[in-house]
């Protein structure tokens, strides 16, 4: 029997590879055929079916999908195969719930099965329930007594605590793990080093370091053998500074501080303890690794010059570590500080490093960043006397590490940290030193590489104290100009280099650049409006950098920036693309263009930019779920928290949950442009209005906002306070955003209850004179029950919506701030909010509600109603048409116009009195250098871009409206054209087809305007390119008269497209308007 079963097996596998080879292929077509194929022979073969349901789903039929597959999980399977192909399925379908309910069938039928109760354990870490987790591996551990399967369950407690959010669970969860650890340490079963990590992270975690390091110093830490060499004494050396016990910490830092020099993080620690030991408590700030990007990992023995993320676990000491803790020993070490002075002796032990690292051929930075730390440090504290005795001067300090270091691209990084201790008084002598150190040509350009680093430094120094502060505008131009031409001149001396690698020279470029917007009036008080020429000057020096230096990622993300500015987005997306950004990028990066080109009314590159972040988010299940089976297979169980935090990270990302928005919103108002549509559209999409699935306060802000380099004083630079309120705005649209979608999706299912009972509705316009049994027959089914509660919910959203915007009004009042070039762009709802865009969208939810209530009311159909509303929704749309035209006027016209800096307050007194728009397309060389420039594009396309979606929200509310009167409107006419009557019209229906004539004649003017402003750039593109842009100048040392021309003509191709985009989105809502005749 056993032979012939094996012969089965065998059989079955031979019929089932072509259908795997088929989908590995990716051919999913040929897959079906081949299992029809099989199917034919053996109809019954569940492995089969579930493969065939894969390939149907991965060629878009869902539905056969789930009727195959439900059909086989009614059979419960147990077979691997059909399992293994039905935990595929599930994951595709994103139903991980149901691999879980899968298992749990088969292991019903054949409760022995190790493997099955394994493969039933990791469906449960696929859906995060702990419990359960801890209940399949207790029930493995008594079939197989073996140790991770135990562990399993440790670790399934510590989760349930770690996630729990009740903190008395939590210290439950938490302690019956450690007990059951410590009955097997008990019992001597503890056999791996991965029991031990995880005994040890179980202590961490409640806070236990005192037996967390008896641990360590005992018999179980001899187990831990494949760890770095410095994990244990980190381990310690972390412990007692959790325990305030300073003199051992102390201790065990010097220690590894001379068998690693170069390791950062044990100065850190070393300098911390000592200070703590003589009574002065190290603030947080004073533990920042020498350099900007990072610093070395405890279990990383690399040098200093290998910066990554200091990993807590190894035992870095975070700022936010307390100085004692509650279970925590006494001071170990005070018989010693009554001995000496510590600060003293550390003085004298890091002057002994630094004197050995000297005599290196290649000396390491640590040993002498050690020294310039423990100097800060004093001077952070007042003792600058102490701090000049013991270690040195702190500017001779630094202009000894400049001396060494200076030819080096690390050297700003690793001492920007110290620069606020340098006395103001000071500052010029030390930058006079500073400049000694370059060896320059008689032109003033540095001699060789080396020199180009120290003039580099130089001029980063300048700017981080302040030196560029007080410079003009004009004076910043014409650093800039000087930086450009130092880049340009120094070319031939790295033009060995690959074109992959990162020149040295780059940064000459970013600082220009900087110089350049300084001197445009990015960020100069409340000027909001940068100077057009100056900005396309910076774009044509960038784009030349990028074509020598392809690689440098800095000069790209600075160029998105700048064309985000001119609201040229098309030429945003061609960088961006550039960028290459993936996976987490599109997560940390993707607020770079994402909105931006969105606003632009770039529609094709915002829909790809959302497509392939919402591609990355829905994977994100399937991408962590794959480390954490990995974590628990392989014993790495101290891992799974991690994995586990990042994966709600990215499942609460802010950024995520606004290009999701974004993403609806545009698909139910962009190209809709009849209700069928919109009513197709919606019912596709994953909105439900009676539910807000948004965790609010769970949202995370992901963004990477410190990757783009900033040579600014501190007090320029981003500030946290800032970062919070970017924030704030933006979960304040977002909401604003999700309650406009939950409104349309109401709106749409309260039409469609109405529309399945319109018996019911041509009964009620009569219900004055109907019988008795007629008024009862509205409620059959429950239909007229279930629009009565649609109504309802219709009524609390739009109140939640006008509320929302009540609590948005102080961004109504103000404009938004603008950020450091670090940061991020300005927060939309400021634009937003000040148009009453959300205004309109209320009232004409207003309406629906009015009309509903008309067609359900027992007193008949009233049209007064609606002419009362009318009224306030004539007024909104107009003025908001109205101020977006004025605003687009400003805007447009200041971009590219020739005569902008000729005919000043002329040319603004002719805009007002023209008819929509004027030209976008003039002269691109004739700008006012004045920071004072009119409005860029962008604000105009912004505003166009909301004013264009409002109007489609505002359309398919009135889509909605006319789905109820439409049946109302064939019943009128079929009545009295049965009697030989004229046709009586409700006055509600003469009222919507009023309103809607005039709505459709203010979007008509609009529409207009745009095809007139449409064709005008159109023109100037054919003329300037004709002329090939010799009007406009942007030559510098780096660019000539084709980057003018290049740019130029990009530029206008770009407000081209954009308003030809906003042409076709105002038509559709046209069309949209014009097809609710009644």
């Amino acid at each position: 029997m056993a032979g012939k079963a094996h012969v089965d097996d065998s059989v079955i596998e031979r019929r089932l590879r072509p259908i795997y080879e088929w989908l590995d292929a990716g051919n999913n077509k040929k897959a079906v055929q081949e299992a029809d194929k099989v199917l034919k022979k053996q109809a019954s073969l569940p492995c089969a079916r579930v493969l065939k349901g894969l390939a149907l789903l991965r060629l878009g039929k869902r539905d056969e999908c789930e009727g195959l597959v439900a059909a086989v999980v009614k059979e419960a399977p147990t077979d691997e195969a059909t399992l293994q192909a039905l935990t595929i399925c599930f994951r595709e379908l994103h139903q991980p719930e149901q691999i879980c309910r899968v298992y749990e069938t088969a292991t019903k039928k054949e409760p022995g099965n190790e493997e099955l109760l394994s493969h039933l354990f990791m469906a449960y870490v696929r859906v995060s329930n702990y419990r359960n987790q801890h209940q399949t591996a207790m029930r493995l551990f008594k079939l197989k007594p073996k140790n991770p399967y135990y562990f399993w369950a440790v670790m399934s407690h510590v989760m349930q605590g770690v996630k729990s959010g009740d903190q008395k669970g939590r210290e439950v969860s938490l302690l019956l793990a450690e007990r059951m650890v410590n009955n097997f340490v008990k019992e001597g079963k503890i056999e791996a080093e991965a029991e031990v990590l995880t005994y040890l992270h179980i202590l961490e975690t409640q806070g236990k370091y005192a037996e967390a390091l008896s641990v360590v110093e005992g018999e179980l830490g001899n187990k831990v053998v494949h760890q770095p060499g410095n994990f244990l004494r980190l381990k310690r050396a972390t412990y007692h500074t959790h325990l305030g016990q300073w003199q051992a910490a102390a201790d065990v830092y010097r220690d590894l501080i001379k068998d690693e020099h170069d390791n950062w993080q044990h100065y850190v620690g070393y300098i911390r303890a000592v200070m703590e030991i003589s009574g002065r408590h190290s603030p947080t700030h004073s533990l920042n690794p020498p350099s900007s990007t990072g610093v070395c990992s405890g279990s990383d023995n690399s040098s200093i010059g290998g910066f990554g993320g200091s990993d807590n676990s190894t035992g870095g000491c975070g700022g936010s570590d307390k100085s004692s803790v509650s279970n925590g020993g006494e001071d170990s070490g005070c018989d010693t500080c009554d001995k000496e002075d510590p600060v003293a002796t550390a003085a004298a032990h890091l002057a002994a490093v630094r004197k050995a690292a000297s005599t290196q051929e290649y000396p390491d930075r640590g040993p002498f960043l050690g020294v310039i730390h423990l100097a800060s440090t004093l001077h952070h504290h007042g003792d600058h006397t102490l701090s000049d005795t013991l270690c040195g001067d702190l500017m001779e300090l630094l202009l000894s590490y400049i001396t060494s270091y200076g030819d080096k691209m690390c050297c700003y990084a690793d001492i920007t940290q110290y620069l606020p201790n340098l006395p103001q008084e000071r500052i010029a002598p030390f930058l006079e030193k500073v400049e000694g150190l370059v060896n320059r040509r008689e032109d003033g350009v540095p001699l060789d590489v080396k020199a180009m680093y120290r003039d580099l430094c130089l001029v980063q120094l300048s700017r981080a104290l302040g030196q560029h502060e007080h410079l003009s505008p004009q004076e910043h131009i014409q650093l800039a100009d000087s930086l450009v031409n130092r880049y340009s001149q120094t070319l031939e001396l790295t033009s060995n280099m690959a074109d992959t690698d990162i020149r040295p020279g780059d940064a000459y470029l970013l600082l220009a650049a900087h110089s350049y917007l300084r001197g445009a009036g990015v960020r100069e008080g409340n000027t909001t409006h940068p100077n057009p020429h100056v900005l396309l000057r910076v774009a044509a020096i960038l784009e030349r950098g990028i074509v020598v230096s392809r690689a440098n990622f800095q000069l790209k993300l600075l160029l998105i920036k700048v064309y985000n500015m001119l609201g040229a987005s098309e030429i945003s997306h061609t960088v961006y693309e550039k960028c290459d950004l993936k996976h987490i990028q599109l997560d940390t990066l993707g607020h770079t263009l994402a909105l931006q080109a969105l606003d632009a009314a770039n529609y094709t590159a915002a829909a790809d930019i959302f497509s392939a972040t919402l591609k990355f988010f829905m994977a994100n299940y399937k991408d962590t779920s794959d480390p954490l089976i990995s974590s628990y297979k392989y014993g790495s169980l101290t891992r799974i928290p991690e994995f586990v935090e990042f994966r709600e990270r990215l499942s609460n990302s802010l950024h995520f949950a606004t290009v999701t928005a974004e993403q609806m919103l545009l698909d139910i108002t962009n190209e809709i442009s009849s209700h069928s549509q919109l009513v197709e559209a919606v019912s596709q999409l994953d909105i439900d209005p009676a539910t807000d699935k948004t965790c609010w306060d769970d949202l995370r802000d992901n963004r990477d906002l410190r990757v783009m380099d900033t040579w600014d004083p501190p007090h320029r630079q981003l500030q946290e306070v800032e970062v919070n309120a970017n924030v704030s705005s933006e979960v304040s649209l977002l909401k604003l955003r999700n309650l406009t979608l939950r409104l349309v999706a109401a709106a749409c299912r309260l039409t469609s209850h109405s529309s399945s009972n319109k018996a019911s509705i041509r009964d009620h316009q009569h219900r004055s004179s109907s019988t008795k049994k007629d008024s009862n027959s509205e409620c059959v089914n429950g239909e007229t029950c279930g629009a009565t509660d649609d109504a309802t919910l219709l009524a609390d959203l739009t109140t939640r919506l006008h509320q929302e915007s009540q609590s948005c009004a102080q961004y109504r009042a103000s404009s938004s701030p603008q950020l450091p070039l670090q940061g991020p762009d300005p927060s939309r709802i400021h634009l937003y909010a000040s148009c009453n865009l959300v205004g309109v969208i209320v009232r004409h939810s207003e309406v629906l509600q009015q009309v509903h209530k008309s067609c359900t009311q027992s007193q008949g159909v009233s049209g007064e109603v609606l002419k009362a509303a009318k009224g306030e929704v004539e007024a909104a749309v107009a003025a908001g048409l109205a101020e977006a035209q004025q605003l687009a006027v400003a805007t447009l016209v200041a971009a590219c116009s020739k005569e902008s800096a000729a005919e000043g307050e002329a040319t603004q007194s002719e805009t007002n009195n023209d008819n929509t728009f004027d030209s976008l397309s003039s002269d691109l060389s004739k700008l006012s250098l004045a920071t004072s420039s009119p409005p860029l594009p962008r604000h105009g396309l912004e505003r166009l871009h909301h004013l264009a979606q409002t109007l489609g929200v505002a359309a398919a509310l009135l889509g909605c409206c006319h789905s109820l009167l439409r049946p109302i409107k064939a019943s009128t006419s079929k009545k009295n054209k049965k009697r030989k009557d004229p046709v009586i019209t409700p006055g509600v229906m003469t009222e919507f087809s009023s309103y809607l004539t005039t709505l459709s004649s203010q979007i008509h003017q609009l529409k207009e305007a745009l095809s007139t402003q449409h064709k005008a750039v159109k023109a100037a593109l054919e003329q300037h390119t004709k002329e090939e842009y010799t009007c406009l100048d942007l030559t510098s040392p780096l660019t000539g008269p084709e980057d003018a021309k290049t740019i130029g003509s990009q530029m206008e191709l770009s407000y081209l497209k954009s308003l030809e985009r906003l042409t076709a989105s105002i038509a559709n809502k046209l069309k949209y308007i014009s097809s609710l005749r009644l």
